[in-house]
């Protein structure tokens, strides 16, 4: 997500207002129905520098690639995450660039989502700035290539700031998913920046290897909880998604406001599992605002947390990306969360920091 316009902006000037910080709810950790919430990890204290990371995305063993949505060219460099494998807990970052930067260019994309592809052995970036999910090599050079995205997904038909937030791809079943942040213009005519997204239709697009489009799926938004007036500013929608090996899909639909105060501002992450495959697909005309609710994708809700600006400490994360982390030694899945700190936005007492999140799933 970009500074520019939106709630984490703002997150700048209450810093250095210095009277108040952050504090943080389910910062430490908690079980519910086999998902656990790991206390968020301080990356900035394991010399991980300050940025606008937006996603993240796994490798191969414990290198990870982040996106930095503020980054020249493809905004991308490496973390190798080292985990205890019997608690998932992380217990080192080191972070390292791009082998040469000779192919970088002074284009701003804003990039937010980013996947590794297995078979290619690239990174697919998707800009929401441009509206386009392009194809780079491990040194950060464009191959050329894209995903071949439909015309209804456009950047004509994006509202400002709200297009491809995010991007995943699944090496078992061979597709890239993404989908827009809020809802088209063709599928939501009376958006408003600071208004709630009433239970706003996304349409979820996979790709297959060919680049080419493949199925479309309706998913509906959840309804925010934000019913305060005179808001400074206030963003809802899917920042990412990842797909699994047995087709299925966790969505994270992030709610964040913030109030002409600050405090009382609060950031909410929800994480929802949808099964496409029990779904039925529309097409690229379908008007989603008439179908009929055993048309949208079916949600469970898998966990969520929230943070909120009061008297505290500085502990706020505007969570953006999610990819897969290791299998524990008991089996189960971990989720790895990065947030985007607007390059630690603040002053040298305070200021935000980077943050990883480890969310353990048992699939």
């Amino acid at each position: 997500m970009r500074q520019t316009g939106h709630s984490v902006t703002i997150f700048t000037s209450f810093v250095l207002l210095s009277w108040a910080s952050v504090g943080v709810t389910a910062a430490y950790s908690q079980t519910v129905d086999e998902v656990s919430i790991l206390k968020q990890v301080n990356i900035s204290r394991m010399n991980v520098l300050s940025a606008n990371y937006s996603g993240i995305t796994h490798i191969e063993g414990d290198r990870y690639a982040v996106v930095d949505d503020k980054g020249y060219g493809c905004g991308v460099s490496f973390l190798d995450i080292k985990m205890n494998k019997s608690n998932g807990k992380i217990t080192d970052v080191v972070q390292s660039f791009m082998p040469d930067m000779e192919h970088r260019t002074d284009e701003l994309r804003d990039g937010e989502g980013i996947a590794y592809c297995n078979e290619t052995g690239t990174l697919f970036v998707s800009g929401e700035e441009d509206q386009k999910i392009l194809e780079y090599d491990m040194n950060g050079k464009p191959t050329g290539r894209q995903l071949a995205v439909p015309l209804s997904m456009g950047k004509s038909n994006i509202y400002g700031n709200r297009g491809f937030e995010s991007l995943t791809y699944n090496h078992a079943t061979k597709l890239f998913w993404t989908t827009t942040e809020s809802a088209l213009k063709s599928d939501c005519l009376s958006f408003s920046a600071n208004t709630p997204c009433e239970k706003n239709i996304l349409r979820l697009q996979s790709f297959g290897l060919d680049r080419m489009p493949a199925k479309q799926y309706a998913y509906r938004m959840e309804t925010p909880r934000m019913r305060k007036k005179n808001i400074r500013n206030f963003v809802c929608g899917v920042s990412d998604m990842l797909a699994l090996d047995d087709g299925r899909l966790i969505m994270m639909e992030r709610e964040m406001c913030v109030t002409k105060t600050f405090l009382g501002s609060y950031c909410t992450i929800r994480l929802f599992m949808v099964n496409p495959m029990e779904s039925e697909e529309i097409e690229e005309g379908t008007d989603v605002n008439t179908l009929s609710e055993d048309r949208l994708l079916k949600k469970s809700l898998l966990c969520k947390f929230t943070t909120y600006l009061k008297l505290g400490n500085m502990g706020f994360a505007n969570y953006e990306g999610m990819c897969l982390g290791p299998r524990l030694d008991d089996g189960r899945q971990t989720l790895i969360l990065i947030n985007d700190s607007q390059k630690g936005a603040g002053n040298m007492f305070k200021h935000l920091k980077e943050y990883l999140k480890v969310i353990v799933v048992r699939l």
